[in-house]
């Protein structure tokens, strides 16, 4: 029992590693969709005001279009940003319940050494208990009492 315990808890760390590292992963997803955006949004501010600048009408036409294509882009982003929040939700779910199970695991050997300890102090009670018993039979043997 002694080594299975340890080996559930070594198993139950490593799935905590393995959640660990599956939240930092789907966190650095999440940021760079959230940059990837910023950058688009940035992208479109700049694109306007250079067309601004144009001389000719064509570029109304040139900047509508940009514009519907950075608005379907923007629309992209936005579900894998939906997809990416619900794996980086599901990923802390399943960090969480890692140490859970650790911490149940844990706990169920900390009894364990608890319970052993307390049968060790028993046998050592019942020990002392027997040699008292036997040593003050002998004095009485002694001494006649």
């Amino acid at each position: 029992m002694k080594a299975s315990l340890a080996a559930l808890i070594r198993l139950a760390t490593w799935r905590c590693e393995d959640g660990r590292r599956a939240v930092s992963a789907a966190a650095i997803d999440l940021e760079a969709l959230h940059d990837r955006r910023r950058r688009l949004a940035e992208t479109l501010v700049r694109e306007r005001l250079a067309a601004r600048e144009l001389p000719w009408d064509g570029v109304v036409h040139d900047i509508a279009a940009y514009e519907r294509r950075v608005a379907a882009e923007h629309g992209r982003i936005a579900d894998d940003l939906a997809s990416a929040e619900a794996t980086l939700a599901a990923a802390r779910d399943g960090l969480a319940n890692a140490f859970a199970e650790r911490r149940r695991f844990e706990l169920a050997e900390a009894g364990r050494r608890h319970a052993e300890l307390r049968e060790r102090e028993r046998r050592e009670r019942a020990a002392l208990d027997e040699l008292a018993l036997h040593g003050h039979g002998r004095i009485r043997q002694i001494f006649g009492n």
